[in-house]
């Protein structure tokens, strides 16, 4: 008893790997004739059946005799196989062909595919690199500074006379010996004024973040009446500027005069100790402006952002013996504040 799907799918499978165009279509196309009777007379009647429904051209029908002789015709002359025995009234369902024809088909594509590929040579993947992303710390915070800034205060009467003096009502009341009214005295305001003088670019370019965390933490302080910020390079000479690129120049003479001396001074500089350089023309350059800023200014420190312990054999060493000069660490900074407050 011959099994008529496996009668009929090897010839189609050789067609296809062939390169014959046979979809499941044409399979089931001829499936269905044999089970329903048709070409089981005798195997030339099959093959012309299968030819009708597969050969797309006369070159395709004489590989199909060819295959059929080899695949198909071994099976029917078998002792004891009879194509009329196969012949029933029922057909077989269409669903479970069709299922069978695609998972047939499947595992021969994945066959051709296995074969196709081609073994991938092992690339060694490279060592996975770390990266860190660095976070300057300052020496002193910014909410630490804007703290110590506080403390700069000039508390004096200012405006209105609105508050109550009660030391002047009761010595109002005793020379009288009427209660006359309040007397009232105008508000203490602190009228702390400060400059500064900043050193820019050069061996002050890595300290430029420290620079605007101090400028940062005396804006946050909010106790200052009135800042006034000006810039220079090395050493400060006929002009300072208003602008950290060296740019809008002004006099030195506009801003040490009368009009700023109930300003505190600040100058914020290396004096050399970045690069370790004594150098005398600075010195010389430094104790000049110094002068002019003492003749209007008595309230005046110098604040270096390296330590103590690059001063040494460097310009700043000098400097600091014309200017109470400071380090940029939380104790210091204190003693600066009282420097400017003029306590010490």
């Amino acid at each position: 008893m011959i099994d008529f799907d496996s009668l009929l799918y090897p010839v189609f499978d050789e067609l296809r790997r062939h390169g014959i165009p046979l979809g499941v279509s044409e399979y089931m196309a001829a499936l269905q004739a044999v089970m329903a009777g048709k070409g089981l007379e005798d195997p030339e009647k099959l093959k012309r059946l299968c030819g009708l429904v597969w050969a797309k051209s006369k070159d395709d029908l004489d590989f199909l005799n060819v295959v059929f002789e080899e695949k198909a015709a071994p099976l029917l002359k078998a002792p004891g196989d009879s194509l009329k025995s196969e012949k029933s009234d029922k057909q077989a369902p269409q669903y479970c062909l069709e299922q069978e024809l695609e998972k047939r088909s499947f595992e021969s594509r994945q066959a051709v595919k296995e074969k196709s590929i081609k073994p991938v040579k092992h690339v060694p993947q490279k060592a996975k690199q770390d990266f860190f992303h660095l976070n300057p710390i300052l020496p002193v915070s910014t909410r630490d500074m804007a703290q110590v800034f506080r403390r700069i205060r000039n508390m004096q009467p200012f405006g209105r006379a609105e508050e109550l003096d009660v030391p002047g009502t009761v010595n109002s009341i005793c020379k009288t010996k009427f209660f006359l009214g309040p007397v009232l005295k105008p508000r203490r305001q602190n009228r702390a004024k400060l400059l500064l003088f900043i050193d820019c670019q050069g061996s002050m370019e890595p300290f430029e973040w420290i620079v605007n965390a101090l400028k940062k933490s005396i804006s946050k302080s909010g106790m200052l009446e009135n800042i006034r910020i000006y810039y220079f390079h090395d050493c400060p000479g006929r002009y300072i500027y208003e602008k950290p690129g060296l740019t809008a120049p002004v006099p030195v003479e506009h801003v040490l005069n009368d009009d700023y001396k109930n300003y505190s001074a600040l100058i914020i500089s290396d004096a050399g100790a970045a690069r370790g350089y004594f150098d005398e023309e600075r010195i010389e350059d430094t104790g000049k402006f110094l002068e002019k800023l003492k003749l209007y200014i008595h309230r005046y420190a110098w604040l270096n952002p390296v330590p103590v312990k690059r001063w040494t054999a460097a310009t700043a060493e000098d400097i600091a013996q014309m200017i109470p000069m400071f380090a940029l660490d939380q104790d210091s900074l204190n003693d600066m504040i009282n420097v400017l407050k003029g306590q010490s």
